[in-house]
């Protein structure tokens, strides 16, 4: 799931401009902070599942970039 995971980030990022050499050290930040301990609901596994529903409902999204992005901080 991770390297799934890692290539939606780093497309998202792509898509709204941010350096490619950028993308990988800071998912690799936020993935850390979703494994931290303590995390039993809001995890990685929650972050597909959200973006899951996001590619689902994409087309009703004007901003779906931005609405992304927003699923990994949810």
């Amino acid at each position: 799931m991770s390297d799934v995971l890692r290539q939606k980030w780093r497309d998202v990022l792509r898509a709204l401009g941010v350096a490619p050499i950028l993308a990988d050290p800071t998912f690799d930040g936020v993935r850390e902070q979703y494994a931290g301990p303590g995390r039993y609901y809001h995890t990685l596994d929650h972050v597909q599942n959200v973006l899951e529903s996001v590619e689902i409902l994409g087309s009703h999204a004007p901003h779906l970039h931005a609405v992304k992005l927003a699923g990994w901080f949810t």
